[in-house]
């Protein structure tokens, strides 16, 4: 039974996770009016709330349990990104609270980590897609993917990308440009380059997707980021 944090086991940390938690599924955020003269009411939906983990560890130690605490807590704030040794999938955090502790006899101390959590479950060892013609990419996950996709240029001028319905076009000044629709934000190493790109960020919808490109594209590479619910 073992607990990471961006792949780093914190068994061999000395942190012992107590129990696997339990898998939590994200609630809607729904808005509900009222119509006058209509019965019932009508929804919108405003999209997922963030789902909150509690993982209870112990840490053993015979010579300073609050020394080793102390680094416990650095190692389980170090990463952005956590998951267990059963879990075929990792959730993204933004933030950590620290639970009260409790000593047994100086050398066990028990503890317990909130981490609120994006709602989706990313899966695990998903490998990048290339392509170097036009296809179809099958979103294996349960909810629609936001990817970051690697657009590569053949030379300067207009390259056009497609995505089932959506178009977007991109002044090719890079040798290449990430597009990354989590962050809706395209760049090219450090250098942003979202004025030279043109069209919505795409998204990947559960099923077969069709993809083409262009123009001065030679080929894409997909980091696809399958979810589940």
């Amino acid at each position: 039974m073992d607990f990471s944090i961006n792949n780093q086991s914190a068994e061999k940390q000395g942190i012992y996770l107590v129990d696997y938690p339990d898998i939590l599924t994200a609630e809607q955020n729904t808005t509900f009016y009222s119509v006058s003269g209509r019965d019932g009411s009508m929804a919108q939906d405003e999209g997922l709330q963030d789902v909150n983990y509690t993982f209870k560890f112990a840490i053993y130690n015979f010579s300073d349990v609050y020394q080793a605490y102390s680094k416990a807590i650095s190692f389980l704030k170090s990463g952005n990104y956590v998951s267990t040794d059963e879990w075929n999938f990792n959730l993204y955090f933004n933030h950590i609270q620290i639970g009260n502790a409790t000593v047994d006899k100086g050398v066990i101390l028990n503890f317990s980590v909130v981490y609120r959590c994006r709602p989706l479950k990313y899966l695990k060892n998903i490998q990048p897609i290339t392509l170097t013609t036009s296809g179809t990419v099958n979103n294996i996950g349960t909810y629609k993917a936001l990817p970051s996709i690697r657009v590569y240029r053949s030379g300067a001028g207009t390259g056009t990308l497609k995505v089932n319905s959506d178009t977007i076009t991109f002044d090719m000044q890079k040798d290449f440009y990430d597009v990354d629709s989590y962050l809706m934000d395209c760049f090219s190493q450090n250098t942003n380059m979202n004025a030279y790109m043109s069209g919505v960020f795409p998204e990947l919808k559960v099923g077969s997707n069709t993809i083409s490109f262009t123009g001065t594209i030679s080929k894409i590479q997909i980091e696809p980021r399958w979810v589940y619910l």
